[in-house]
């Protein structure tokens, strides 16, 4: 029996794309072979093209964040914020760079990471976010949510599968 590839057992529209990230020459993303505790998954394209398009240092410690949440770690306070209101959910790490702050906004669901939009602070008061990237947040967060709802199965699946290879390097047999 051949195995079904992550992307062909996921009922996922084109437009949400999983973690593909080019860092250092080494490829970061959620593949067969992974053993981190929950997949990171972009919402969509452009999601994944404003993640990338921060500045490399600040993505490298993006990615350093992204791991760390993605591994159920926590985050120092002042890096991590949980939205409320309107964005209850949505998570925000926060990244100062220079005289920029950029910020990435995810959400977690259960055995998934959905990166919701990344860049330079919007806010023109205080923390204060625009009405249209409020509402674009909480378009985006009701998707990712309808999303996973949508394939939670194979997400677990998925998780299990992760849990036994994590496992079987911790007893010291390689794979």
């Amino acid at each position: 029996m051949v195995k079904e590839k992550l992307s062909e057992k996921l009922a996922r529209p084109p437009e949400i794309c999983h973690y593909r990230y080019i860092l250092g020459g080494r490829q970061i993303m959620t593949s067969e072979q992974s053993i981190d505790a929950k997949e990171v998954i972009f919402i969509n394209e452009r999601a994944e093209r404003d993640y990338k398009s921060i500045p490399i240092d600040v993505r490298e410690r993006a990615d350093q964040a992204v791991t760390q949440l993605q591994n159920m770690m926590p985050l120092v306070n002042k890096m991590f914020t949980q939205m409320k209101g309107s964005l209850a959910r949505v998570d925000e790490v926060i990244l100062p760079h220079d005289t920029n702050t950029y910020r990435i906004y995810f959400l977690q669901c259960g055995y998934a990471l959905y990166i919701l939009d990344a860049g330079m602070k919007k806010s023109l008061h205080g923390d204060e976010l625009p009405k249209w990237e409020v509402e674009r947040l909480i378009d985006r967060r009701d998707r990712a949510l309808a999303h996973y709802k949508a394939n939670e199965d194979a997400f677990k699946l998925d998780a299990k599968a992760r849990n036994m290879r994590r496992d079987t390097m911790g007893k010291g047999t390689s794979l």
